[in-house]
């Protein structure tokens, strides 16, 4: 089984990031959530909990849209 890309279908690939500010309430830490997409399916997804405490949403914001750029 397999998924089939024509090279057009590169054009269309989406991307979706977000993240949770101290989703766990005992330790603190957030949540990183991406999802890549194109027209034939799901191509790639992760998500994770961060292995530091965030001091504040913007640094969540940066971590989640690194770990998502990497």
């Amino acid at each position: 089984m397999g998924m089939f890309y024509t090279r057009e279908a590169w054009k269309v690939l989406t991307t979706y990031c977000d993240s949770d500010y101290a989703a766990n309430l005992k330790d603190w830490k957030s949540t990183s959530v991406y999802v890549f997409k194109m027209p034939n399916g799901l191509v790639a997804w992760s998500s994770k909990k961060h292995p530091v405490v965030s001091l504040s949403t913007i640094e969540v914001g940066f971590i989640s849209a690194a770990g998502c750029a990497a």
